[in-house]
């Protein structure tokens, strides 16, 4: 496992391009070791504060983040393995923590017919890290079914608080752990109610201290985190499905992200196999009314939520993963036609998890990285960059550069993800009639960079 898992997150870890986020929480968790806690003030400072620690042991900045976001991947990894083990067999954690692994949990890269073959615990997110916190309280919270002791639930608790600080999203998990001491054998009034009081309260203290490197502003960070999630869902959030632009994410943007970023095969592979498991019998009690639960109630929260980005569905796919496996086991041992399809949908999940390893250890840098490289080929030392997409991207790779919201401008970056919501039409037309630049195509970017021999 150790193998695959290096073979899996860590080649070329740092060649792809800063998504438009991960550039934001850089520059916060650093902020927030020097101090500074007024960058990103909308999310928790959790995960940020491991990416500011981060980059004081590591020297590379693009890198030191990254590595926090493949150590939460790698947690995942041993949840659902303690997760999928206790249910049936060490064997079958294995194959669930291994699968996990390979797969590309994936973002949107240029028109592939199987879906994208990255993972988001390769990059420096607050997806991961709060995914991975509430799987492992997850595990915690199955740990007090088997043994009945109440420190478990003070430490899926805390666990899940710890994840909320990281990203609120988490905290969609709250009711599934909630669910455990109800399904328990065990359940008595007194039992149900022992056990949600210190769920919650572990929960609502390791929340707290997660604000408490803010010092005396703590507080007010925690009201302002609160408020600015609520003003962002009430406002809502454009975005672009099938080439149709939302001004609110509709209900299925999730799903519609999942199909379209994992791939049609991948994700029909996974939900016939996740359906299977979540119906099963042959597992320790409560096991797959856990999962479903860790897979359904997110989704549903989400759902519900006028604000929906690819990214979101990370929370459930760890227990889908999970599900997936237990249904393979349980197709597996239908006779001849049960095997046969258990292997074909396997075969799926290794083509994909193949395909997820090899592509990292293949590519090349691309979009805002070659713009940084044209642009530092420039004669001038501070050339002028107008870009209509992510400039904080680029001022990583370019920080000599100026940047400026409107022409005249040496460089003009378009980023498709903003224009298919922003018209530049005029702004290329005068760029056409000037003729003192020339239109390249970088990637999935258009670019208009200042010919010096027009």
């Amino acid at each position: 496992m150790a193998v695959v898992s290096a073979v899996a997150y860590l080649p070329r870890l740092t060649t792809a391009t800063l998504l438009p986020d991960e550039a934001v929480y850089l520059e916060a968790g650093a902020a927030l070791v020097a101090g500074d806690a007024t960058a990103n003030p909308e999310h928790p400072p959790l995960a940020k504060l491991l990416f500011g620690l981060a980059q004081t042991v590591v020297p590379d900045p693009v890198l030191a983040v990254r590595l926090v976001g493949v150590l939460a991947g790698l947690a995942i990894a041993v949840a659902l393995f303690l997760l999928v083990s206790r249910a049936t067999d060490r064997r079958w954690g294995v194959a669930a923590a291994g699968v996990w692994a390979i797969l590309p949990h994936a973002l949107r890269f240029p028109d592939q017919p199987f879906g994208g073959f990255d993972k988001l615990d390769r990059y420096g997110m607050l997806d991961p890290v709060a995914t991975a916190l509430a799987m492992l309280g997850l595990v915690a919270a199955m740990r007090w079914w088997d043994q009945r002791r109440l420190p478990w639930m003070l430490v899926a608790g805390g666990l899940l608080g710890l994840a909320g600080a990281a990203k609120l999203s988490a905290l969609l998990l709250l009711p599934v752990l909630l669910l455990v001491p109800v399904l328990s054998p065990a359940r008595t009034p007194r039992v149900l109610w022992s056990c949600w009081a210190v769920l919650g309260a572990g929960a609502v203290a390791a929340f707290l201290a997660a604000f408490a490197p803010l010092g005396v502003d703590a507080p007010a960070a925690v009201a302002h985190v609160v408020t600015l999630q609520d003003v962002h869902r009430s406002g809502g959030h454009p975005v672009v499905i099938g080439g149709v632009l939302h001004d609110r994410a509709p209900w299925w943007a999730n799903l519609a992200y999942q199909w379209r970023d994992d791939g049609a095969v991948l994700t029909v592979a996974l939900v016939l196999a996740a359906a299977v498991g979540a119906t099963g019998r042959r597992t320790r009690d409560g096991s797959r009314a856990v999962l479903t639960a860790a897979v359904l109630v997110p989704l549903a929260g989400l759902a519900l939520s006028p604000v929906a980005l690819p990214h979101y569905r990370f929370l459930w796919l760890p227990p889908l993963v999970g599900l997936a496996i237990l249904g393979i086991r349980d197709v597996g041992r239908r006779g001849l036609p049960g095997r046969v399809a258990a292997t074909l949908v396997a075969g799926v999940l290794l083509v994909a998890g193949g395909a997820s390893v090899l592509h990292p250890s293949t590519r090349d840098a691309g979009d805002y990285r070659v713009v940084a490289e044209l642009v530092g080929e420039l004669d001038d030392p501070r050339p002028r960059v107008l870009v209509v997409g992510y400039p904080r991207i680029l001022a990583h790779y370019v920080p000599q550069a100026e940047l400026v919201r409107e022409l005249p401008a040496d460089v003009v970056v378009l980023d498709p993800k903003i224009t298919a919501r922003r018209p530049v039409e005029a702004l290329e037309a005068t760029l056409r009639e000037s003729g003192t630049h020339r239109r390249l195509e970088v990637d999935r970017l258009v670019v208009w960079i200042e010919d010096v021999d027009p």
